[in-house]
């Protein structure tokens, strides 16, 4: 059994691509209740389910630069000493002191285009679907040695 302190607080959430030197972690995107008030909801299956009924998504996140700049390099930091190889997400809260706490990590998100939260990240972040599909495979195919992708076959 975990028990944790229940972290109070605005949620977030950062996507990661490629690896080593070329690692690129996108700006934070925040979950924004359209309803808020329940000081302990949580953007859970439940909610991703009715999301256009629940929340909305800012990107990029309205956030203090430094606690920003914080999110940002805790994720490369996590997503590093974990041992993640070509993308992730990583979900953080932030407190009522603007401090970002790491909640969890989803080291193979959603790739679903207008639905899952990785690819809507990326999209807000300026980079379009099929270019996220690309550098998912350019980073495996660097990470495992095998050369640049030239070509992309849609199907």
């Amino acid at each position: 059994m975990l028990v944790e302190s229940f972290i109070e607080g605005r949620e977030f959430t950062v996507g990661l691509l490629g690896n080593g030197p070329d690692l690129h972690v996108f700006r934070p995107m925040e979950v924004v209740w359209l309803q808020p008030g329940n000081r302990f909801a949580t953007y859970n299956y439940t909610v991703k389910q009715n999301w256009q009924q629940l929340v909305r998504y800012a990107c990029p996140a309205d956030l203090e630069p430094a606690a920003e700049a914080r999110m940002v390099a805790d994720a490369r930091t996590i997503f590093n000493r974990l041992n993640c190889r070509d993308f992730a997400r990583i979900d953080f809260r932030l407190d009522a002191d603007g401090v970002p706490w790491f909640i969890e990590i989803n080291p193979l998100p959603g790739l679903a285009p207008g639905y899952s939260d990785y690819p809507m990240l990326a999209g807000f972040n300026g980079m379009a679907y099929p270019d996220l599909v690309r550098g998912i495979l350019r980073a495996a195919l660097r990470r495992m040695r095998f050369g640049e992708v030239t070509r992309y076959a849609a199907t």
